[in-house]
């Protein structure tokens, strides 16, 4: 009893809090030692992936919600979707086939 509620939020959290504390602790040290701000470059592939995992999230907790909390099969073809989309624009975009 328990597990898979524990697997579905090792899913999210796991990344989520490995970005979370990599880029604070990183930022936090730099700025601490150096005394200047810490300067981040973005690329678009970063905006990209930001803006799928963000979807993701997102239209989980809204669908979740509304369907009591059940997982269903529609909602994992959508992250298979949105996950697909944001690898093929990645790829689009390092290969410069985009700009």
């Amino acid at each position: 009893m328990g597990f898979p509620t524990m697997a579905i939020s090792a899913c999210y959290a796991g990344p989520l809090l490995n970005m979370v504390l990599g880029v604070g602790i990183s930022s936090t040290y730099q700025t601490w030692i150096t005394g200047k701000p810490y300067a981040l470059d973005v690329a678009p592939t970063i905006l990209i992936s930001s803006c799928g995992l963000i979807t993701v999230l997102l239209s989980t907790l809204v669908v979740v919600n509304i369907n009591g909390y059940h997982i269903n099969k529609s909602l994992g073809w959508w992250m298979i979707i949105i996950y697909s989309t944001c690898c093929i624009v990645n790829v689009l975009l390092e290969f410069r086939f985009l700009k």
